[in-house]
């Protein structure tokens, strides 16, 4: 699932989510592929964020939880 207006990408080992509508992002996941949590925070409430990951290269899930619901996300962190 998505969510409406908020997009998530990668860039080298850098998370991109950028909330167009500024809906409050109450948590901020990011899974490996073997489901173990690498990064997480909780009251995001910008409208553009950068994380920078420092883990190997590999596909990760992104996952954000809202009032809205859930969105999951797969990028991609090339080192």
């Amino acid at each position: 699932n998505t969510l409406t207006n908020v997009k998530v990408y990668s860039n080298m080992d850098n998370v991109y989510i950028i909330n167009e509508n500024d809906l409050p992002i109450k948590t901020v996941e990011i899974y490996d592929i073997f489901g173990r949590t690498v990064y997480q925070n909780t009251k995001s409430h910008q409208s553009k964020e950068m994380i920078h990951l420092p883990v190997a290269s590999g596909t990760y899930v992104v996952r954000l939880l809202t009032a809205d619901g859930v969105g999951t996300y797969k990028v991609n962190i090339l080192k």
